[in-house]
């Protein structure tokens, strides 16, 4: 499940760091914001990336001139949360954090508060996953590749971590990514499908 999720996760970054003008050229589209907060998996098994850096939201730094910080700290590159240029292996970092989130169950950076976060950040290199799960090991060097502190370390494109992901596992299908999101939200699905049919019956 974790594997098609961050799969097509990938899939919706690159193509946004893919993107063209009308003239061609290309946008230089960076997220700067991928966390678990901005990724909608559907009861369709569909995965969507939402929030492309134009909403504000209440708990994260939010800045808009060059060289400030824009985005959650906890799923920021180190080049991000020292205010530098970011490119796309910017989102690519912050994907692993994602992946490693999901595999793990459990922050991997984390702190009481905003600068203990930062510091955890700039400072700790990331654990494999086999350290919480030994059959996670399979997975070790491409989590940690996605975690390198320096942009050149990590994958180039998300479509070349996409394709790593697929060629060290068999991510579930879509139909199974549906059946676990109805799994893990039945409670929250029963209260929406009450919610809307008490909406349809005072209409």
């Amino acid at each position: 499940i974790a594997a098609a999720v961050v799969r097509d996760m990938l899939a919706g970054l690159h193509a946004a760091h893919e993107a063209t003008g009308e003239d061609g050229e290309a946008l230089m589209i960076v997220h700067r914001d991928v966390s678990p907060h901005n990724v909608l998996v559907g009861t369709d098994g569909v995965v969507k990336v939402l929030d492309f850096g134009v909403a504000k939201a209440r708990g994260r730094v939010q800045q808009t001139q060059k060289g400030q910080l824009k985005g959650k700290l906890a799923y920021m590159s180190p080049e991000q949360a020292r205010g530098r240029t970011v490119d796309r292996r910017s989102d690519l970092f912050a994907a692993g954090i994602v992946l490693w989130e999901m595999l793990v169950g459990q922050r991997l950076f984390d702190g009481e508060n905003e600068a203990a976060l930062l510091v955890s950040l700039l400072t700790e290199k990331p654990s494999a996953p086999s350290k919480k799960d030994p059959s996670l090991a399979k997975l070790d060097a491409l989590v940690l590749k996605a975690l390198a502190t320096e942009p050149d370390d990590r994958f180039a494109t998300a479509k070349e971590m996409a394709e790593a992901i697929t060629a060290i596992m068999q991510p579930a299908s879509r139909t199974e990514v549906a059946a676990w999101v109805k799994g893990e939200a039945k409670a929250s699905l029963v209260r929406r499908t009450e919610v809307l049919r008490r909406a349809r019956a005072r209409v």
